[in-house]
């Protein structure tokens, strides 16, 4: 599979990615959006993906155009919907967010099925984007503490600790999105979020500390849900 040039944004601080993801929905293709439902529905339901060239094999084998397929695969890796391996034989990455590989950072669901983000943070954004109730499991990104919560319906309904604080950091609209995801964590408490922005010397993006995450922190990554979802529905 050839390489791609990956699509670049002109930054717009704490809204690059949000507007990115909205600016998708308008050119996405219907062939690349088909193909990004299918992924969604196998790595929902199985917790993996299978190696790229045998999807594509399969849908072909079930009377869809080779050619076609292909087309809609340069598109998903170019809007960085997808990632590869260095070989090129597996995804390692979806939708910007999630991993393929096991991380901290883990969304279960009701089916038994576990996804893994990147970051903490994007584990807010899980139920939104998959249209399913999450349990999250994750660490602080500073003391490295346990953290779960449950969300349904866009909402927190169960979380320990109650103080948990966030950081969503900024995308400069070039770098790989797992790595604004990694610099995304989630925290334990307010203490943690300014221990952790006192030793990164306060890096780009927005604090959101304790009693802002059930608001603005939800809402922010409920949108950010809400706006992958959009392209993968059927």
């Amino acid at each position: 599979m050839a390489d791609f040039p990956l699509v670049h944004v002109t930054p717009a601080g704490e809204r690059t990615l949000l507007d990115y993801w909205g600016r998708l929905d308008g050119e996405l293709s219907e062939p690349a959006r088909h193909l990004l439902n299918v992924l969604a529905r196998s790595l929902a339901e199985r917790g993996w993906l299978a190696a790229p060239q045998k999807v594509l094999g399969q849908l072909v084998e079930g009377g869809e155009d080779l050619q076609t397929l292909a087309r809609a695969m340069a598109d998903l890796l170019r809007y960085r919907l997808v990632e590869l391996s260095p070989d090129r034989k597996a995804f390692r990455g979806f939708l910007g967010a999630i991993s393929i590989a096991t991380t901290p950072h883990r969304a279960h669901l009701a089916n038994g099925v576990d996804i893994f983000c990147w970051g903490g943070l994007d584990l807010l954004g899980m139920n939104a984007a998959l249209a399913r109730p999450v349990d999250a499991f994750s660490r602080c990104g500073h003391c490295d503490s346990a953290i779960t919560f449950r969300m349904e319906d866009e909402a927190i309904v169960d979380l320990s600790p109650t103080g948990l604080a966030g950081f969503q950091a900024e995308w400069d609209g070039t770098e790989p999105l797992p790595a604004v995801s990694a610099r995304s964590p989630l925290f334990c408490g307010d203490a943690c979020l300014n221990a952790w922005m006192d030793a990164h010397d306060e890096p780009p993006g927005m604090p959101i500390s304790g009693d802002l995450l059930l608001l603005i922190g939800t809402g922010l990554a409920n949108a950010l849900g809400e706006a992958r979802f959009a392209l993968i529905r059927g």
